[in-house]
């Protein structure tokens, strides 16, 4: 007979790891929170919270950098189609090389995480998650069952609804990344 094995998604370690970082923060990161995906999800309605999510965590940032203004945090955002969205231009930072994004991801204070609606509800994950992960940056995503049951501890969830967001969710979970002590990452 034939032997399988099952191995749902994994991650080149040696690309994908912490990194020594060129930035000069206090914190030995950047302060930013990045997201890497394309607007397309939005536009096409696979990924109808996403829009939501961005806007309350730009709302999120603008009240700590007037709260901080001694460490200002930042947005940044990575991929395509993001013309069709005019609202985010301010923190849309291109498309990324493929190569770039170990890097993006190990030099930032978190990466926001938003998987599309029709893998979500067939309880799948995105290799972004084992990438983000393996750099030993937080991961702040939303609550999903077999999310939570594979990364339960690795990850800072916010909670969906059907109405949308949990904004108090989403605001408790970037609160607890921003306030995280570098000593407590990978």
């Amino acid at each position: 007979g034939i032997h399988n094995y099952y191995i749902p998604l994994a991650v080149d370690v040696s690309i994908f790891k912490p990194m020594m970082t060129t930035a000069t923060t206090t914190s030995g990161h950047n302060n930013n929170i990045v997201f890497v995906g394309s607007a397309g999800g939005i536009l096409g309605g696979s990924k109808i919270h996403l829009r939501s999510v961005l806007e309350l965590t730009a709302n999120y940032i603008e009240r700590h950098n007037l709260k901080h203004p001694d460490s200002p945090i930042s947005l940044e955002i990575y991929g395509s189609s993001w013309s069709g969205l005019p609202e985010f231009g301010e923190y849309y930072r291109g498309v990324a090389p493929i190569e770039d994004l170990p890097t993006i991801y190990a030099n930032s204070l978190a990466v926001l995480g938003y998987t599309m609606d029709t893998q979500r509800d067939y309880s799948m994950l995105n290799n972004r998650i084992y990438e983000v992960l393996s750099t030993g940056v937080p991961l702040i995503t939303e609550r999903f069952e077999v999310l939570e049951e594979t990364f339960g501890d690795w990850c800072t969830f916010y909670d969906l609804g059907v109405d949308g967001v949990d904004k108090e969710s989403l605001e408790n979970a970037l609160n607890e990344v921003v306030n995280l002590p570098l000593s407590s990452r990978l």
